[in-house]
C-alpha cells in the first residue's frame, strides 16, 4: 500500500469507520433486509485493508474471524496479523465442504442469487465467493446440483425432473452475411477462456474477478431468469419454460426480468420497426415506497406509452409481471429522458432521479450510479440488483438515487473515475458510489453484486443514524485524497515535467515489445501514444524507434483480435495481451482515433494494409452507425441476445466455412465460440481492400444487430469529422471530405454564440463539455486546412473564445480529470492544441495569450506520469523539438503551403494553396519591384538542392501598366531530390492590399 493510502485514507477511517464497525459483528443486530449483509471488497474494505481472506484460509473462517474481532485491538484494524487472532480451534470447526476448494477441486458453482442463511451481523470479506452447504454428487447435473442446494428437503422425484432442453448447448442458426446460415453461439453466461473484468475497465486497470452469477451451460436464459427470480418454483412451472433453440428466428430475449411460468418465446418475436408497439397486459406502478401524485403519475404513463412507441428495443428492458404476486411492471421518473441508458433503468423498482432532478430531503445519503447504455456490466448490475425489489425499497425509503449516463456527462465521469484510480480499487464502469447529503463522496467502487449492494447500503444509513463522526471521517479521507498531489516543479514548466526523452523511457521500460502497446494482460489503443508516436515519426524518420512502435501496433492490433473484419470496425479493448479476447463493444470514438491514425500512418509510409483497415473502418461507420440526419450514433452493445459477444461469436464448422472461403481469416477459440480475426499473413495481401469490401457488401440487417445507442455525441461526430478528413487526404474515399462537411454543418447549430453554451447531443437538454468545444474547434480548423474557407476560421474562433471563458478562467481543481490521457486524448491538451492551430493561421495576442495559459493549465495539475499524458507532451515538444506541423499557413488563413514526397520517385514537392482572390509573385515576376517567390530545400545531409519554379499566369494588376507574373489558387514547386526540410519566402496579395512578405519553414 503506497504511504498515501496508507497515511491519509486510512487513519482517517480507522478513527471513523474501525471504532464504529464492533456493534454490529457476532450478530448483535439484523440487516434491514434478509440475506443481504455482507460487506463488499471495494473502498470500504479493499481500499482500507480490512482483514482478507488470508491464501489458504477457508471463507467461514475467514467470517469467523469477522465476527469474533470485537475483542482485539481495533487500532490493528487493516493489518494482516489481525486476521491472524482469531482462535485456531474456531476455525477448525468449520465443516469441510464449507471451506475454500483447493489446486485441483471442481469449482463450487455459484448461486448468489439464491438463499442464503449468513450470521446477521457479520462482515463477508469474499462476498464474490458463494457457500454451498451442500456438495456435488458425482455425475450429478449442474441443475439438478443447484436446485438441490436450495431446496435441501424436496424429494428427489422433484430434483431429478429437470428438462433435458436445457441441460444441451444450443445453436442458432442465422441468416449470414457471408453466404449460407451463421449459427452463433448462443450459451447465456459463457465466457472465453480468460476471465471478464468486472466492469467495463479503463486503459491499465487489472482484469477482475469472473461472473459470480453465471448460467449453468446448456441452460437457456428465459429459464435462467425465472430461476433466479423463483428458486422455490415447481419444477413443473420450470420445465414449461422453452428452451432457447425453439426461439423462432428474430425474437429477442428480455434483457431485465425472469418471464412467468407458462409464458412461450414464440409469443416474444419482435415486431417490425413500423409496427405499432404491443399494448401492456397490466398497468404500470409506482417503484415501492413512493407514492407520486396523480398528475405526476399520469404523465410518466404517457411518456411511457410514448417511448415504447418511440424505441422498440425498450420493450426488451420493461420487466414481466411477478406470477406469484401478479405484481406490474415498475415505472420511474426516468421515463422522461432521451438517453438510451437513462431509458433502460426506467423499469426500475427504484425511483431514479437524474441530475436534473436530484430530490429534494437534506439528510439523505445518496447512491449516484454512472455508466452507458452498450456497458456489458452495466447490464449485469441492472439485472441482479438494480431490478431487486429489495434494493428498490431500501433506495427509496431510505437514500436518493441518482443515475447518469457519462456519455452525455464526461466530465462528471471523469472525476470520479480519476476518485477510482486514487483510491485503488476497480476501476470502469459502472461507477457506484455513495455520496453525503452535501455531495461529499464516501465510497467509490464498481460493479457489485445484489448482495454487496444490500449490505454497503444497509450499513452506511446506520451510520448514518448512529455514527455520523464515522462518516466524517470517511468524508475526509476521499477529500484528502482527491485533493492530494504532487507539487510541481518551482519553474512550474511543463517542459520541465514532461522532458522530450519520456518517449523513449515508455518504449524501454512500459512497452509490449512483442504485441505492441502498453506491457499487460488488458489492451487499449491508447490513441494519444498514436498520435505521438506517429508526430514522432514523421518528424524523426521512418526509422526511428517511435515509427517501429507506431507499425508494431498498428500491426497487431488489425490481427490479434481488436479489429473486426467480418463487419469493420474496432472492438473498445482487448483483454488479452497479444489484442485477443476483446470486449466486444464498439464505441464511435474508437472508430475515429483508429480511423484516423491508420489513414495518416498508410498513407506516409505507403501500407496498402493499413489504408484497407482505415478504408474498412469507415464503411463500417457508415453501415452501422450513420443516423438519418447525417451524424453519427455513439455506441454498439457488447451483448447480443444475452451473450457477451454473441452477435460475433461463430460455431466451429461454420467458422471453418467461412475460412475456406476466406484464406486471409483466421480462427481464435474463445471458450463461448470461434472468433474470426486477419491471419498476420492477411496484411502482405495484394487485394486485402477488396477481400474486406467483399465481406463487408452484405451486412446484417438492422433488426438483427446488437443494441446500437443513437445518440449523436457533439464531440464524438467532431472527432469523426477530422477522421473523414484524413482518409479524403489519403484518397481512401472521394464522398469522406462531403460527409465531413455535412457532419460539421449539422452540428454547428448546436452551438449558441451569445451564450457561448454548446448541445452534448440531439436532445438539447445537456450542456456540452470541454471535449466538445475543443474537438469541434479542431474539426473546423481541419476542415479549413483543406478548403481555406475563411467562415470557418471564424466559427472556430468563436467555439475557441467560449471555451477559454469556461474554463482556462476557473480554478485549475476543474480541470484535474480533463488533464490526463485514456480511451481518448486528454481534452485540455486538444484545446491547447486546437489553440495553436487557430495561432499558426491568424496571429492575434488572445489566441497566443489563450495558448500560453492552457500550457500553464497543463503545467500545474497533477499528471500521473510522464508515459500516461501523450496530448500534453505533444502541447509542449512537438512545436519546439520536432519542426513546424507538416502544413504551415500564411496570409493569415488565407493560403498554406506543406512539402510533399513524390510517391515513386527521387524527389520532393511543394504545395502552394491560395483561396480565390489572392495571388503570390511568381519567382520572376516581371516587375523588380515586386517580391519574388522563393524556395531554399535541404537534404537530410544539409546540402542544397535545386528547385524548378512554374513561369506563373501573366495578369494586369492597377498599380502596373504592364501585365505581371503570379501564382494563384495553386502551384507546385519540383525539388531536385528528397528533401527534408525548407524556407520558402513569399509576399501575399489580393485585390485590395498586399500583406507584409512571410517566411515559411517547412517539414517533411
Amino acid at each position: 500500500m503506497s504511504p498515501l493510502r496508507s497515511g491519509t485514507l486510512l487513519l482517517a477511517l480507522n478513527a471513523g469507520l474501525a471504532a464504529w464497525l464492533p456493534p454490529f459483528a457476532g450478530g448483535a443486530e439484523r440487516p434491514l433486509i434478509p440475506g443481504a449483509d455482507a460487506l463488499p471488497a471495494t473502498p470500504i474494505a479493499s481500499h482500507i485493508a480490512t482483514p482478507f481472506a488470508t491464501p489458504g484460509k477457508d471463507p467461514l473462517a475467514l467470517r469467523n474471524r469477522w465476527a469474533n474481532h470485537a475483542g482485539d485491538d481495533t487500532s490493528a484494524l487493516g493489518h494482516e496479523s489481525h486476521s491472524h487472532r482469531a482462535l485456531a480451534t474456531a476455525r477448525a470447526s468449520i465443516p469441510q465442504h464449507e471451506r475454500s476448494p483447493t489446486p485441483g477441486d471442481a469449482p463450487t458453482p455459484n448461486r448468489s442469487t439464491l438463499p442464503r442463511k449468513h450470521d446477521p451481523g457479520t462482515l463477508i470479506a469474499t462476498p464474490k465467493r458463494s457457500l454451498d452447504p451442500l456438495p456435488a454428487t458425482p455425475g450429478e447435473k449442474p441443475f439438478a446440483l443447484r436446485y438441490r442446494r436450495a431446496n435441501p428437503h424436496a424429494p428427489a422425484a422433484v430434483r431429478t425432473s429437470i428438462p433435458q432442453q436445457e441441460r444441451a448447448p444450443n445453436l442458432r442458426n442465422k441468416p449470414s452475411p457471408l453466404g449460407g446460415t451463421q449459427s452463433r453461439i448462443h450459451a447465456p453466461g459463457a465466457r472465453s477462456a480468460k476471465a471478464q473484468p468486472r466492469g467495463d475497465a479503463l486503459p491499465a486497470t487489472s482484469v477482475r474477478s469472473p461472473d459470480t452469477q453465471p448460467a449453468t451451460p446448456g441452460h437457456g436464459p428465459f429459464a435462467l431468469r425465472y430461476r433466479r427470480a423463483n428458486p422455490q418454483a415447481s419444477a413443473e412451472a420450470r420445465s414449461s419454460l422453452p428452451s432457447q433453440a425453439n426461439r423462432p428466428a428474430g425474437s429477442r430475449v428480455a434483457t431485465c426480468s425472469p418471464l412467468p411460468p407458462g409464458e412461450r418465446s414464440g409469443e416474444r418475436v419482435r415486431p417490425a420497426p413500423d409496427a405499432p408497439p404491443s399494448t401492456p397486459t397490466r398497468p404500470f406502478a409506482p417503484p415501492p415506497g413512493t407514492e407520486p401524485d396523480a398528475a405526476t403519475w399520469a404523465q410518466r404513463t404517457e411518456a411511457a406509452a410514448k417511448a415504447l412507441a418511440q424505441h422498440p428495443w425498450l420493450r426488451d428492458y420493461r420487466a414481466a409481471p411477478d406470477s406469484a404476486a401478479e405484481r406490474p411492471t415498475f415505472l420511474n421518473n426516468l421515463i422522461h429522458s432521451d438517453s438510451p441508458y437513462l431509458l433502460q433503468h426506467a423499469f426500475n423498482p427504484i425511483d431514479w432521479r437524474s441530475l436534473t432532478d436530484p430530490g429534494s430531503d437534506s439528510d439523505r445519503l445518496r447512491l449516484v450510479s454512472i455508466g452507458y447504455s452498450t456497458c456489458y456490466w452495466c447490464h449485469r448490475m441492472a439485472e441482479e440488483a438494480f431490478s431487486d425489489r429489495s434494493v428498490g425499497e431500501l433506495l427509496n425509503t431510505r437514500f436518493h438515487a441518482i443515475k447518469i449516463d457519462r456519455e452525455q456527462h464526461p466530465e462528471i465521469d471523469a472525476r470520479y473515475i480519476r476518485l477510482q484510480r486514487l483510491a485503488g480499487g476497480e476501476v470502469g464502469w459502472p461507477v457506484t458510489v455513495i455520496e453525503s447529503a452535501q455531495g461529499e463522496p464516501l465510497f467509490v467502487g464498481s460493479y457489485l453484486e445484489r448482495d454487496a449492494l444490500l449490505s454497503l447500503l444497509q450499513r452506511l444509513d446506520r451510520m448514518r443514524e448512529r455514527a455520523p463522526s464515522a462518516l466524517a471521517a470517511m468524508a475526509s479521507g476521499l477529500r484528502a485524497l482527491e485533493a492530494a498531489r504532487p507539487a510541481p516543479p518551482s519553474s512550474g514548466a511543463l517542459a520541465e515535467r514532461l522532458p522530450p526523452t519520456s518517449l523513449e523511457d515508455f518504449l524501454n521500460d512500459g512497452w509490449d515489445g512483442l504485441h505492441g502497446g502498453r506491457a499487460g494482460a488488458q489492451k487499449f489503443p491508447e490513441p494519444g501514444l498514436l498520435d505521438w508516436l506517429l508526430a514522432r515519426a514523421l518528424s524523426e524518420g521512418f526509422d526511428s524507434p517511435a515509427a517501429a512502435a507506431l507499425a508494431l501496433q498498428l500491426d497487431r492490433m488489425a490481427t490479434g483480435g481488436l479489429f473486426d473484419p467480418l463487419h469493420g470496425g474496432f472492438f473498445r479493448y482487448a483483454t488479452r495481451s497479444d489484442w485477443g479476447h476483446p470486449h466486444f463493444e464498439k464505441m464511435l470514438y474508437t472508430q475515429a482515433q483508429l480511423l484516423d491514425v491508420y489513414a495518416r500512418a498508410g498513407q506516409h509510409w505507403n501500407r496498402p494494409a493499413w489504408l484497407a483497415i482505415a478504408a474498412a473502418t469507415r464503411r463500417f461507420t457508415d453501415h452501422w452507425l450513420r443516423q438519418p440526419d447525417g451524424l453519427y450514433a455513439s455506441a454498439v452493445d457488447a451483448r447480443f441476445e444475452d451473450v457477451e459477444g454473441g452477435f460475433y461469436l461463430r460455431a466451429t464448422a461454420e467458422a471453418a466455412q467461412v475460412r475456406a472461403r476466406h484464406p486471409m481469416l483466421d480462427a481464435d477459440p474463445l471458450e463461448a465460440g470461434i472468433q474470426l480475426r486477419l491471419h498476420r499473413d492477411a496484411l502482405a495481401r495484394p487485394r486485402l481492400d477488396d477481400e474486406l469490401r467483399a465481406l463487408q457488401d452484405t451486412p446484417a440487417p438492422p433488426d438483427n444487430r446488437p443494441f446500437i445507442d443513437g445518440k449523436t455525441l457533439t464531440g464524438w461526430n467532431a472527432r469523426l469529422a477530422s477522421a473523414l478528413l484524413s482518409a479524403a487526404e489519403a484518397g481512401l474515399d472521394p464522398r469522406a471530405e462531403t460527409d465531413a462537411q455535412r457532419i460539421l454543418s449539422a452540428l454547428w447549430p448546436r452551438f449558441e454564440a451569445a451564450s457561448g453554451r454548446i448541445a452534448r447531443d440531439q436532445s438539447g437538454r445537456v450542456d456540452g463539455g470541454l471535449e466538445d468545444y475543443a474537438r469541434f474547434a479542431q474539426a473546423l480548423l481541419d476542415l479549413h486546412a483543406r478548403t481555406l474557407e475563411p467562415a470557418l476560421l471564424e466559427r472556430s474562433a468563436q467555439l475557441l473564445q467560449a471555451a477559454v471563458q469556461r474554463y482556462l478562467g476557473n480554478e485549475p481543481s476543474r480541470l484535474d480529470a480533463l488533464a490526463r490521457d485514456g480511451e481518448q486524448s486528454a481534452p485540455l491538451g486538444a484545446l491547447c492544441l486546437a489553440l495553436q492551430a487557430q495561432l499558426s493561421r491568424r496571429f492575434d495576442e488572445r489566441w497566443q495569450s489563450a495558448a500560453s495559459r492552457c500550457a500553464e493549465a497543463l503545467a500545474a495539475l497533477p499528471l500521473d506520469s510522464a508515459g500516461d499524458d501523450w496530448t500534453a507532451q505533444r502541447v509542449i515538444h512537438l512545436p519546439e523539438s520536432h519542426g513546424p506541423p507538416p502544413i504551415v499557413f500564411f496570409a493569415e488563413g488565407a493560403g498554406r503551403a506543406r512539402m510533399l514526397a513524390t510517391p515513386g520517385a527521387d524527389g520532393s514537392r511543394v504545395q502552394i494553396d491560395l483561396q480565390p482572390g489572392w495571388h503570390i509573385n511568381a519567382a520572376e515576376p516581371g516587375n523588380p519591384r515586386l517580391i519574388a517567390t522563393r524556395l531554399m530545400a535541404l537534404s537530410a545531409g544539409g546540402e542544397s538542392l535545386d528547385v524548378r519554379y512554374p513561369q506563373g499566369a501573366e495578369t494586369l494588376l492597377s498599380v502596373f501598366d504592364e501585365p505581371q507574373r503570379l501564382y494563384a489558387e495553386r502551384v507546385v514547386l519540383e525539388i531536385s531530390g528528397e528533401a527534408v526540410s525548407a524556407t520558402l519566402r513569399i509576399q501575399a496579395c489580393n485585390d485590395r492590399v498586399c500583406l507584409l512578405p512571410e517566411q515559411l519553414r517547412l517539414w517533411r
